[in-house]
């Protein structure tokens, strides 16, 4: 009898568990955050691609140019850089030729670097000048720089290679050969001694998604440290310096490494992950759902969902989160929407 009682009891509890989770999973899912300010093109025909923070935090890059559908092959692109306290734009940069495929500011200064098919060019960030040229051949994953900003990293025209530019010297970049496949994601970890890069292998008969692959660089000697393949395609890296983890975003949702070994620890969320954006010094990492008119925060810590941005016309490009983590900035269709991340709110009329 009291053997039965003890199993009943022991049901109820994980029952009432499973129901807790589920509940505090659905609350999660309902909870928004709340709206800053929102930036708009004056071109509603063009959509937000990139994103990237200046080290302050007062300034934003966006990188506009594809058409509503997410496709910029054939468009003009041009940068237009924004103040966060206000949203007002302080100038727009239109590269040679109208094409680029990647923003991101200079750690420590308004040093706004654009890379293109044939160059890249750094710009004052707060006026548009043009203050230097480098030629070469670039592809269009998105370039990183290293936390001093002393190195570039971004990819070579066939993305095959990830090349390492040292910004201070000028000297011809080092060149990180993959072992195959298409690259598809860079991030540095916290101090910048280590380089990891996500490349894309196709499967045979499958015209989808394919195969991923990891390779952790370090970068003072050009030394491939470990690797590790994946059966799912990676899209997005970033590197969650709080908790010393490798965050990777692709087809099943995220996956988190340990970052010294290069080995899967968990996954959380599902579904296909296009872009993210780790907190720097925190625990919090933002994801762009494939396809989807928001974009998610998750809670690295814990595992779980802690809220979603509101719904906006047009899928998600690209989110950034500012230096201090308290801002994140989500490239939703012809809008870049900034939100208050410290606090989480029940949504309201206008969100679903």
């Amino acid at each position: 009898m009291k053997s039965a009682r003890w199993s009943f009891c022991t049901a109820l509890s994980l029952c009432l568990l499973l129901l807790a989770c589920i509940v505090a999973r659905a609350q999660s899912e309902d909870r928004t955050f709340p709206l800053l300010r929102v930036l708009t093109t004056d071109a509603p025909s063009k959509a937000f691609e990139r994103l990237s923070f200046s080290s302050d935090g007062t300034l934003l890059a966006t990188l506009v140019g594809a058409n509503p559908d997410g496709d910029s092959e054939g468009e003009e692109q041009s940068v237009v850089v924004w103040k966060t306290a206000d949203g007002k734009a302080l100038c727009t940069i239109r590269p040679p030729g109208g094409q680029a495929s990647g923003v991101a500011f200079r750690p420590g200064g308004p040093t706004l670097i654009i890379v293109s098919m044939d160059a890249v060019r750094y710009y004052d960030g707060r006026t548009g000048a043009l203050r230097k040229v480098r030629s070469g051949a670039f592809g269009k994953v998105p370039p990183r720089f290293s936390r001093n900003g002393a190195v570039l990293a971004c990819a070579s025209s066939d993305e095959k290679t990830v090349l390492l530019m040292d910004v201070l010297t000028g000297r011809p970049p080092a060149r990180l050969a993959g072992r195959g496949g298409t690259l598809t994601a860079l991030a540095f970890d916290e101090d910048s001694t280590r380089l990891f890069s996500a490349y894309r292998h196709e499967v045979k008969g499958n015209s989808g998604y394919g195969t991923g692959e990891l390779l952790c660089w370090k970068v003072k000697t050009r030394k491939l440290l470990s690797s590790a393949r994946t059966d799912a395609e990676i899209m997005g890296l970033g590197f969650a310096s709080g908790l010393k983890l490798l965050v990777a975003g692709g087809v099943g949702g995220i996956t988190l490494w340990d970052a010294e070994r290069c080995i899967r620890k968990r996954e959380i969320g599902g579904g296909v992950i296009v872009a993210l954006s780790a907190a720097r010094g925190g625990r919090y990492v933002a994801a762009v759902p494939v396809m989807e008119p928001y974009a998610e925060v998750f809670d690295l810590k814990e595992g779980t969902l802690a809220g979603r941005t509101r719904r906006f016309h047009g899928h998600g490009g690209d989110v950034a989160f500012s230096p201090d983590g308290k801002v994140l900035a989500a490239a939703l269709g012809s809008d870049v929407a900034l939100y208050d991340v410290t606090r989480s709110i029940p949504p309201g009329p206008d969100d679903y």
